[in-house]
Formats: C-alpha cells, sequence, structure tokens
C-alpha cells in the first residue's frame, strides 16, 4: 500500500551547498533548515503567501529574474544565490523603498530594539536614501483601548491581517484600497471591534500596531524574559 502524503525528498545546491528537502517545501524554508538565512517581513510560517516585501528575493539559475524566496518551491537540481551583490543589492534596495515614508523615530519608538526593519537596515547598510521628498506624515490612531496604529511606519506585509482572520478567524483588520494606495484598516470605520487578543500587535514586524498596555513605558533591553505557560512572554521588573 502506498501513502498518498508521502513527499519525495529533492536535491538542491544552496550557496554552494547541497541540500536535500521534501518535495512541495518552500525555499525560504528549505533554507531556514539549512541554517542559510534569507531575510523576509511579509513571511510567517503557516499563514498564507503573500509576496509583498520582496526581501527574499534570491537568483535562482535559469531564471531570468530573481524569485522569492517564500513563495518558491523547492525542485529537483535547483541551483540557488542567496547572498550574491546583486542580490544584496536589490534587498538594499527595498529597504530603501520601505523607508521612503517611514519615520525616522527609532529611540521613541516601542519596537526600537526588536525592530525586523531595523535590523535588516543594519544588515544591508541602506544608510542612503535617493528620496528627497518630505516624508508622508499622518496622525496616530487609537483602534481600541489594546491597540494603537501608526501608518507612516506600517511597511504592508499584511501580517497583521493574516493573523486575525486565518489564524484567530476573527477578521477584524483588512486592507482598503489598492496598490501605492494600499492601508491597513479596522473592521469598524474607524475602531476594532474584536476580543481583543494582541495578536496583531504581537505578529507586525515593525512598529505600526502598538500595546496601550506597554507604550512609552520600556525597552525590550530592560525587560527580563520569563517562562510561561501563556502570555505575556515578557515581564517588565521597575
Amino acid at each position: 500500500m502506498t501513502n498518498d502524503n508521502f513527499m519525495p525528498d529533492v536535491t538542491l545546491n544552496v550557496d554552494g551547498k547541497k541540500l536535500t528537502a521534501p518535495a512541495g517545501t518552500l525555499l525560504i524554508e528549505a533554507c531556514k533548515s539549512a541554517g542559510i538565512e534569507v531575510p523576509s517581513f511579509c513571511y510567517y510560517p503557516n499563514l498564507s503567501l503573500q509576496g509583498a516585501c520582496r526581501m527574499c528575493v534570491v537568483k535562482v539559475e535559469k531564471m531570468p529574474k530573481l524569485q522569492t524566496a517564500c513563495t518558491t518551491v523547492v525542485a529537483e537540481g535547483m541551483v540557488v544565490a542567496t547572498d550574491s551583490d546583486e542580490v544584496r543589492q536589490a534587498r538594499k534596495a527595498m529597504v530603501e523603498l520601505l523607508l521612503g515614508n517611514h519615520p525616522l523615530d527609532c529611540p521613541v519608538c516601542d519596537a526600537g530594539g526588536e525592530c525586523e526593519l531595523q535590523d535588516m537596515t543594519f544588515s544591508y547598510g541602506a544608510a542612503e536614501s535617493k528620496f528627497m521628498e518630505a516624508k508622508n506624515h499622518k496622525e496616530e490612531q487609537q483602534w481600541s483601548p489594546v491597540v494603537y496604529f501608526d501608518r507612516p511606519r506600517c511597511i504592508l506585509c499584511y501580517r497583521c491581517v493574516r493573523v486575525c482572520g486565518e489564524a484567530m478567524d476573527v477578521w477584524a483588520l483588512g486592507v482598503q484600497n489598492r496598490g501605492v494606495g494600499s492601508v491597513i484598516a479596522p473592521n469598524q470605520d474607524d475602531h476594532l471591534e474584536c476580543e481583543e487578543c494582541g495578536m496583531c500587535i504581537d505578529i507586525c514586524p515593525v512598529g505600526a500596531l502598538t500595546s496601550g498596555a506597554y507604550r512609552y513605558k520600556t525597552r525590550p533591553w530592560e525587560m527580563n524574559h520569563i517562562g510561561a505557560r501563556r502570555q505575556p512572554r515578557q515581564e517588565w521588573h521597575q
């Protein structure tokens, strides 16, 4: 009797290293399992694929353009470069785009010190910008007693929308408009009507969604990390 769920292994080459992964595995996961870091903002395990941030681009041999590792499935004999000059330049350009309207308020942002965009900026050296225009400023919004939204910080990774809908089955967040005009929006015009679980805050890779209970009270390095069966995963000691 054969197992219909059995996925044969495929062999591929990533950065000169021979890897083996089950057929159907996403390239970003195959790299992670081998200790090869491929950065991303929009990708998150067990959530639907978005391919929005373009940070995970890699060079796949015989493909004319860079491919997103979060949507590319491994194939037998695939040859991949994750850290070439072309790839690093593309990622640096994406960071520059994300910083185009992103406020440079790291010293006061609650995500400072644990911000994925901050980490990527250090990693890819996007210290200079080709954008000379003034940043597009929007006032901060309070969507609920728990959730605050700072629109200019949002990088439109859609993690919050997907975790709220797909993981929590609440669907309290959505996307308004299209293209460059896209914006994350709550389900009740200017406020959230939900269970206040805080998953959208926890999954946000930047400081766009922040907690009303945590804001401006401490910094990540001032907290002691403790083990717990349930959240909170961190405890602040004054």
